[in-house]
């Protein structure tokens, strides 16, 4: 998630990509952190290396997953050139489209993203 969907907030606090590693290393090198395989090395071992986990939550944008699509049973409609059927997609609580503190659901939704 991190590789694909990272965001870094930058000195003058702006959204950047995690692209390359020496947007990382201005950011982080303080702590030793010189690439994206060292972000997710503080993230995971977060326990063990307090100040560099800190530092990395400081520095990392929220991550924004995109919203689950589904489509709606009664959300056919004829096209009126060509008499085809179309389909509308919405996006159903249910299935994922939830704003806020999912808590240990958050797996579960995460897992149909990948």
């Amino acid at each position: 998630m991190i590789r694909k969907r990272g965001y870094l907030k930058t000195i003058d606090h702006k959204r950047k990509p995690i692209s390359d590693n020496v947007l990382i290393e201005e950011l982080l090198g303080e702590q030793g952190l010189i690439c994206i395989e060292d972000v997710i090395d503080a993230l995971w071992n977060c326990h063990t290396q307090q100040e560099a986990y800190l530092a990395v939550k400081k520095v990392l944008w929220p991550v924004q997953l995109a919203p689950l699509q589904d489509t709606i049973e009664g959300g056919k409609t004829k096209h009126e050139a060509t008499n085809r059927d179309v389909r509308k997609r919405t996006t159903l609580s249910r299935k994922g489209g939830y704003l806020g503190m999912m808590g240990a659901a958050v797996n579960e939704f995460v897992s149909k993203l990948i």
